[in-house]
């Protein structure tokens, strides 16, 4: 019979493959999300000098049903004997977003001379003219996404052009 398909991750791991490639730079984004077998795998990858920099931010961390780790900072610090760079600015948003940011996460600041922003809560009433009050560029934020292809629709109604980001709206609407 033949033997199990395992994916690239979990395989060199479990048989301690010593060809496994190692490097000298290792960078990691979004390694809040990053399960055991993830950190595992970048200590199969890593040699002795190995530098390891990992951009993480655990307030931001959506993966723990596939493993990702409650306290993945403090593995993360621990396992590579990393320091911790904090950048508490955030160049992405405006003023006004943070300021409602930091009802949830204290320590975020906006950037210098950010624009002020403007936040609206849309879940009662909104209208294009609300949206478009400040410039034609205008940015809706959505946990949900139904509200959002919705408004994207009335907009688009309306003449306004639109640009929803994210690849995972495809996958909704192809069945």
């Amino acid at each position: 019979s033949k033997p199990p398909k395992l994916d690239q991750v979990y395989w060199p791991v479990l048989n301690k493959y010593k060809n496994t490639p190692t490097y000298d730079y290792i960078f990691v984004d979004e390694a809040q999300d990053l399960s055991q077998l993830q950190r595992l795998f970048l200590h199969r990858l890593a040699k002795k000098g190995t530098s390891v920099v990992a951009v993480l931010d655990p307030n931001q961390s959506i993966y723990g049903f596939k493993g990702a780790h409650k306290n993945s900072k403090d593995k993360f610090l621990e396992e590579f004997k990393a320091s911790e760079l904090p950048l508490n600015i955030c160049y992405r948003c405006d003023g006004d977003i943070i300021r409602e940011a930091q009802d949830i996460v204290p320590h975020i600041e906006p950037r210098p001379n950010a624009p002020r922003g403007l936040v609206r809560d849309l879940s009662v009433n909104w209208s294009s003219s609300l949206l478009m009050q400040k410039s034609e560029k205008t940015a809706v934020l959505c946990r949900i996404l139904i509200p959002l292809v919705s408004m994207a629709f009335e907009l688009i109604k309306q003449g306004h052009p639109v640009v929803i980001r994210g690849q995972e709206i495809k996958s909704r609407f192809q069945g």
